[in-house]
């Protein structure tokens, strides 16, 4: 195992105890995106590994390696970079580009899924509170351990909510020799197979899923 492959596998280990455990919500974000660049199939080279009980595919093209594992109850990716290069590369999370593909009949339909940014979708998986907070004030003089109860489980959701956020993947600059990873999250659309372009570096890398 080479250096960068070493340094990958711990990334990736530590990352995945971190964010495996991640919120979803049901949530739709319509934006027009097109295809990107993408380096060719020869440049790249691909493998499988499993980490945690979860199975990345790892994409390598020269100094830039990305991972990708991704989940279609609700569309979202995890994302793990390396930069192995010498100068410092900026990525930016909701310029990745993702596809839903039907694939029951003979000529496959493709379609394009909104991605969330991080304040989006912070913005939509908020926990509303307003309807706990009158159940509770309401009970708080008749029923205070009913009122106790309400209060606790607002008392989780926020936990929860907050818990969640930290996993969300940002604008950042990566340093040379860094790893950067978090969640991403995609407009909800059903469907067997799912492709994702994600950009890094020069050009963007293609993941292809299949459920």
């Amino acid at each position: 195992m080479n250096k960068k492959s070493a340094h990958f596998g711990l990334s990736l280990t530590l990352l995945v105890t971190f964010l495996a455990g991640c919120a979803s919500g049901d949530f739709s974000r319509t934006r027009p995106v097109a295809p990107p660049a993408v380096y060719p199939r020869d440049e790249v080279t691909y493998e499988n590994r499993w980490v945690n009980g979860i199975n990345f595919i790892i994409a390598t093209a020269s100094d830039m390696q990305v991972a990708a594992a991704m989940w279609p109850d609700q569309p979202r990716a995890l994302i793990v970079l390396v930069n192995g290069s010498n100068e410092p590369v900026t990525f930016l999370p909701q310029e990745i580009v993702a596809e839903a593909i039907q694939t029951e009949s003979s000529k496959p339909q493709r379609s394009f899924l909104g991605t969330y940014s991080a304040e989006e979708y912070e913005k939509k998986a908020r926990p509303a509170q307003g309807w706990d907070t009158t159940m509770s004030l309401l009970a708080a003089r008749d029923y205070p351990a009913v009122s106790a109860m309400i209060q606790d489980k607002m008392r989780a959701k926020s936990a929860a909510f907050q818990a969640m956020t930290t996993t969300l993947m940002r604008t950042h600059t990566l340093a040379p020799q860094s790893y950067y990873g978090g969640m991403v999250y995609f407009e909800n659309r059903k469907a067997k197979q799912y492709q994702l372009y994600v950009p890094f570096g020069p050009k963007s890398f293609t993941f292809t899923f299949n459920f």
